[in-house]
């Protein structure tokens, strides 16, 4: 069977193929500072191959089969695409279990001839921000400077707009009341804890001394490779089926990145947290960009996500950017719930 991907980019409303968006390039050419990298993604962004299909061929194994032609960084960063679609007529079909059998997608959609496969990227840099129809990104790059700190907004596919940070005005565009008030309890979560992470920074007769204390010492987030992962988290290459948790006591892992804004949002959070529950709650980060393969292990498909570890029950996931308060009551009422319990 002919199989034929295409690498593709979305702006939630309109796909197409190029530009490149920039915070792509910025990723593939880390360890590029000649920037060949760039057309060798033009080259591999339309490839074909002749793939022999069997009865057990999981899309999973078409996906990894492309991915195998592509240039190392490339195929890399195609593997750990959130979006894999295919074409069936004139319809795009996300498939979100990349474990179905090919033969099974091929009749439930009628796909004679060539299978078509698109990776598709978002457009927008910062598109790490969801809440039921409501999309925010941040741009590292602005065409119409608004001259004030904002956060664009998608709602549905027919609105958009600016938004100031500190007042929650809308800057330019339109959206409508009905979503507003969700929009402006977000962006308090996030004014808050700016304010916070900078009124622990400014000079001043109160300010802390510089040199670390025992207290400061004590907890911290940690961050993870995959190594560490696999020896204090979840050995899932020993154990594919089966949830077998491999810390002491229960677990937070913050999926991020360093482009990402609301992860900058959740970090000062997790790292009072981690001080606070000392000794209860073991607090990981894992960086998306460097740790692709951990990624996808486990679905990640908008960061910041949190995967909730308890000791004794299957773990939770958690999206968004989130207050203080809400993460206290999820590490009381779930991760702590049996110690509560026990307790009582």
């Amino acid at each position: 069977m002919k199989i034929k991907s295409e690498i593709i980019y979305t702006d939630t409303i309109y796909y197409y193929k190029k530009p490149v968006p920039s915070y792509i390039c910025s990723i593939l050419s880390a360890n590029d500072p000649d920037g060949k990298i760039i057309n060798i993604l033009e080259r591999d962004s339309e490839l074909e191959l002749e793939y022999i299909l069997e009865a057990n061929t999981t899309m999973s194994d078409i996906r990894n089969a492309i991915c195998g032609k592509m240039d190392k960084q490339i195929g890399d960063l195609c593997r750990s695409c959130p979006c894999i679609y295919i074409k069936s007529h004139e319809d795009f079909i996300e498939i979100e279990n990349m474990d179905i059998m090919v033969e099974t997608l091929l009749r439930k959609f009628q796909i004679e001839g060539n299978l078509q496969l698109y990776f598709v990227f978002s457009a927008l840099q910062g598109d790490i921000w969801r809440e039921g129809q409501i999309h925010y990104y941040m741009q590292s790059r602005e065409y119409g400077k608004h001259n004030r700190a904002h956060v664009h907004v998608n709602a549905g596919d027919r609105y958009s707009a600016a938004i100031d940070i500190l007042t929650g005005e809308i800057l330019a565009g339109e959206i409508p009341g009905k979503y507003m008030k969700q929009i402006k309890s977000l962006l308090s979560v996030f004014v808050l804890t700016l304010a916070a992470t900078a009124c622990a920074g400014n000079s001043g007769e109160n300010k802390k001394s510089n040199e670390p204390t025992k207290e400061d010492n004590k907890m911290e987030v940690v961050a993870l490779n995959k190594a560490d992962f696999l020896k204090k988290v979840y050995n899932y290459e020993a154990n594919p089926n089966d949830w077998k948790f491999e810390g002491s006591r229960p677990a937070i892992v913050d999926f991020y990145a360093t482009w990402c804004g609301p992860c900058k949002v959740m970090h000062p959070i997790l790292e009072e947290l981690s001080k606070e529950y000392s000794g209860k709650v073991d607090i990981y980060q894992i960086d998306v960009d460097k740790e692709q393969e951990l990624a996808a292990a486990f679905g990640i498909r908008s960061i910041p996500t949190l995967l909730m570890i308890p000791m004794k029950e299957e773990p939770r996931i958690m999206q968004g950017a989130m207050p203080k308060d809400q993460l206290k009551k999820a590490i009381d009422e779930f991760l702590l719930k049996q110690n509560n319990e026990a307790k009582q």
